[in-house]
């Protein structure tokens, strides 16, 4: 979806509106509104009342049309709004009502006439957005000037947790702040995402010293720290952001990596042994027994294989740069009762998953229920998306999507470092820029279904699936290939992203 949406055609049709005896139609509103003819389309919907539930294929109204046209749209917007049984809260085929279009556009005077109607502002779109978040992340301050003006709430958040003051931070819009920052009731300046990010981290690591010196005025903590341990300023350090680094106090810039690194290796505590403080919900530093645990893991599941997936290129090595343990009890506690469900069923018990061994469980604060076949497995990602998995869920829907499904859709798991490296990738930019990332998992396989095919039957594990007898799939290309062995589950609640693990691929 377009965030400025596109201009809808009448070649789209698809309206069941009636019309007139004088001939008027929906189609002629939208002329009227193309022409910015408030008076025609008041005149038009007076001889034609039914015209105004008008909406064609994609879902759009006549509201939608005014919204998007810059000829006359708050004339026209006020004349359809004047109809009775017209719905100022109709959404699209994206999700999108009047009032998304309208903030999309930077239309702040349709954005005052629809809050001022009473149109909803929390309606979310299909991304998660609702329309202060678009104008927000547009850099459009006469929408955030009108939604302030009636007293729109704006610490409202999408799915990503991020309220509007991230995404004007995050986007260096600082024509947006004195709106924000002047509405009634303010914005939380220390309001965190999923991600554990403020509106001062998403401005330091963007580099836009004007929006650090305006919250750093406004109050912001400079000493807030996101889901990874990182300050603000220490953000800007890691992208190199020097001016931001300056204004937040920061010392001069160290070698980033290495600053990874000492996140686990200062601290000498086993984290993974340690029972969790009760304030303590997010991703925190897995100490250094675990860190050297997780290089040997790594080391030992490594496998000189190369398959489609890499594209027979090379296989790395791996150095670990930092491992973080995940606290979230929720998922646990949600892992932990399907652990019980599949504790109902038979399992045929599996003895040589690699990752399996005594040097590892017994670094274990729990040890691994056997009787479900639980084991910890690697996952491939990239740095963001491991922090988001664990802040949130796997995405089902997303499965397949990057490479390989061979065994149909579900959550991909790997016993070899090798094999889950083929499925990572590095950030782009932050602290991780140049970075990869994996998850290691806790996986209740329960009883699997073992294919050792080189052409699988994705229709037999669909029926054994469905069943009570079997939930989860062992794709052995080990056997039928000599490459890797995969765990594939349909039920993310079978999964707790235990580990992210940050490396670097090594050709040396």
């Amino acid at each position: 979806m377009g965030c400025g949406g596109s201009s809808s055609s009448d070649a789209k049709g698809g309206g069941s509106a009636p019309t007139s005896a004088g001939g008027s139609s929906p189609k002629d509103v939208i002329e009227a509104i193309k022409q910015g003819d408030s008076a025609r389309v008041r005149k038009i919907l007076l001889a034609s009342p039914k015209v105004v539930s008008y909406k064609d294929a994609s879902g759009e109204t006549l509201l939608h049309y005014a919204s998007k046209d810059p000829n006359g749209a708050a004339q026209c917007l006020e004349a359809l709004l004047e109809r009775p049984g017209i719905d100022m809260n109709a959404i699209d085929g994206t999700g999108w009502t009047a009032l998304h279009y309208c903030a999309s556009q930077g239309n702040g005077q349709g954005t005052k006439i629809l809050l001022r109607s009473s149109a909803k502002h929390d309606i979310m779109d299909k991304d998660g957005q609702m329309p202060l978040h678009l104008a927000a992340k547009l850099g459009h301050s006469e929408c955030i000037e009108a939604a302030a003006d009636i007293r729109i709430p704006t610490n409202q958040v999408d799915s990503s947790g991020r309220t509007p003051l991230h995404l004007v931070a995050a986007g260096g819009h600082s024509s947006c702040l004195r709106p924000l920052l002047s509405a009634k009731p303010s914005p939380d300046l220390g309001a965190k995402d999923a991600a554990g990010r403020t509106p001062l981290h998403e401005a330091a690591e963007g580099g836009h010293i004007e929006v650090v010196e305006a919250l750093l005025a406004a109050g912001a903590d400079k000493k807030a720290k996101d889901s990874v341990g990182m300050t603000p300023g220490q953000l800007a350090n890691a992208r190199g952001n020097i001016k931001c680094a300056v204004a937040l106090g920061a010392a001069a810039r160290e070698d980033d990596i290495a600053k990874l690194k000492a996140t686990n290796l200062t601290d000498s505590s086993n984290a993974v042994a340690a029972p969790a403080k009760e304030d303590v919900d997010g991703l925190v530093p897995a100490g250094s027994i675990m860190f050297s645990r997780v290089q040997a893991l790594m080391d030992r599941t490594w496998k000189d294989a190369t398959t489609r997936d890499r594209g027979y290129e090379a296989v790395p090595r791996f150095e670990v740069v930092q491992v973080l343990r995940n606290v979230n009890r929720e998922k646990l506690q949600k892992y932990r009762e399907k652990q019980t469900e599949l504790a109902l069923h038979h399992a045929s018990l599996l003895a040589d998953v690699k990752t399996a061994g005594p040097e590892w469980d017994k670094e274990q604060e729990e040890p691994r229920n056997k009787e479900v076949n639980e084991f910890f497995l690697f996952h491939g990602t990239n740095p963001a998306g491991a922090q988001n998995i664990c802040a949130q869920d796997f995405r089902l829907d997303l499965s397949g999507c990057n490479k390989g499904s061979l065994y149909g859709p579900g959550i991909y798991f790997a016993e070899s470092s090798s094999k889950a490296d083929e499925y990572a990738g590095d950030d782009e930019g932050g602290l991780y820029r140049g970075l990869y990332a994996m998850l290691l998992c806790r996986v209740s396989l329960g009883n699997p279904v073992i294919s050792t095919e080189v052409k699988p039957d994705l229709e037999h594990f669909t029926k054994e699936l469905e069943s009570t007898t079997h939930h989860s799939i062992l794709g052995d290309r080990e056997a039928a290939r000599g490459t890797f062995r995969e765990f594939v589950i349909r039920d993310t609640t079978q999964a707790f992203p235990a580990y992210v693990i940050i490396y670097r691929r090594s050709y040396g």
